[in-house]
């Protein structure tokens, strides 16, 4: 450990670890507006970042007649509980309150930053998440958290690697924001594409869902008689095919679909129904390959047609009304083959459609520029938390100077 570092527990840090409540959603004079109410936090809402308002607030009456309490801020917040969502941090940018499965840690900062604190527990994560237990859904403790071992350097070397890391969190929520608004505004302008004729997706293309299989007949090598496949876990949210596990499946029916490069992937069946019509583009790489039952492959009858029709699919509201379409008893949801054949795309003229994919792609270009410069921030963070809070390295006094001219 380098020369000065402590290491303590968390417990020994703080001067208040605590957890939140929920007042009865039977009693609406608990809950209030925002104009009047009390801001309250949920563990969904952390996400790593400074927190300034929630999506509920309650009542003083709420307040008194639960376990929430009022957590000051500078709050360092960590999910022990709840789907998807342990080992998610945040702090608090105002004073406000949380639900209990939340634990809320006020820092003596005169021993440590709160913001050395929240990086820290980003940084690590992993190793927290590591600690939870319970057989149906993996939960933390106050106990655990309490009893977590902290290394931390002297207050002035915290203040500069929580200056250093606040820049880095400046470069990626705005580049966050602007990537949000090239998102949203791509959005818009396919949900205005309009032509005074439609037509038919069955005269646009043809379309087949692909056969079911067995895990026996899986393999993650090629084997006599198998053919490769693209399944559900290889069409990830945002559009994104992720090929790092395909599979070959043998005996699959010669009648089955074979993808081609101009060929598109939409999803059929899934328990998300956001998911539902979500849609994919071919790549060289599965080009000869079969999809699942879960996925519907689309071959344009003029493969010029298949960019068009991608954008097109990828319309807000044409995926809600794919969403909204699909049919399920199982908690599966499912869109029928005949339903998709019938969907109605507007029916533009070839030199209106080739600049309305030639913005689609301009859009696109943009999102994926700010999208690869989003990791690459995101990559720099955590390299240099990695570093810095181990004391790998230290920022110089020097970096003290800079911010005295800076400011």
């Amino acid at each position: 450990m380098p020369e000065g570092w402590k290491t303590e527990t968390i417990e020994n840090v703080c001067r208040l670890i605590t957890s939140g409540g929920t007042p009865s959603r039977q009693r609406p004079e608990y809950f209030s507006d925002e104009s009047s109410g009390i801001p309250w936090l949920k563990t969904q809402e952390l996400r790593d970042r400074t927190v300034i308002t929630t999506q509920e607030f309650i009542s003083e009456l709420g307040l008194k007649s639960s376990s929430a309490k009022l957590l000051p801020r500078n709050t360092v917040m960590l999910a022990m509980y709840g789907g998807g969502t342990v080992g998610d941090v945040a702090i608090l940018g105002k004073e406000m309150t949380c639900n209990q499965a939340s634990c809320a840690m006020v820092v003596k900062e005169d021993v440590m930053r709160p913001k050395y604190l929240f990086y820290w527990l980003i940084h690590n994560r992993d190793y927290v998440i590591s600690l939870a237990s319970g057989a149906a859904q993996q939960n933390l403790s106050a106990r655990i958290v309490r009893q977590l071992k902290i290394s931390f350097p002297p207050l002035p070397e915290q203040d500069r690697i929580v200056d250093l890391m606040a820049s880095v969190d400046g470069a990626i929520d705005a580049t966050s924001q602007t990537l949000a608004s090239v998102r949203d505004s791509l959005g818009a302008f396919l949900d205005q594409a309009d032509a005074d004729e439609s037509v038919q997706m069955d005269m646009l293309a043809s379309m087949r869902s692909g056969p079911s299989w067995t895990s026996e007949q899986e393999s993650p090598v090629p084997v006599e008689g198998s053919l490769p496949v693209l399944g559900i876990t290889n069409t990830k949210s945002g559009g994104h095919l992720d090929l790092s596990d395909r599979r070959f499946v043998a005996g699959v029916p010669a009648s089955a679909m074979r993808l081609r490069e101009d060929s598109l992937i939409m999803i059929r069946t899934n328990g998300n129904r956001s998911r539902i019509g979500n849609v994919y583009r071919s790549v060289p790489e599965i080009v000869g390959h079969a999809v699942s039952a879960f996925q519907i492959a689309i071959q344009p009858l003029d493969p010029s047609m298949s960019p068009y029709i991608y954008w097109m699919l990828r319309a807000p509201k044409m995926q809600a009304m794919m969403s909204d379409a699909a049919s399920g008893s199982t908690g599966l949801g499912n869109i029928a083959i005949g339903w998709l054949k019938n969907l109605a795309l507007p029916r533009m003229e070839s030199e209106e459609r080739e600049d309305f994919v030639n913005l689609c792609e301009s859009f696109h270009g943009v999102h994926e520029g700010l999208q690869s410069k989003l990791c690459s921030l995101k990559h720099l963070r955590s390299q240099l938390l990695a570093s810095l809070l181990s004391g790998h390295h230290c920022i110089p006094s020097s970096y003290d100077d800079l911010l005295e001219t800076s400011a």
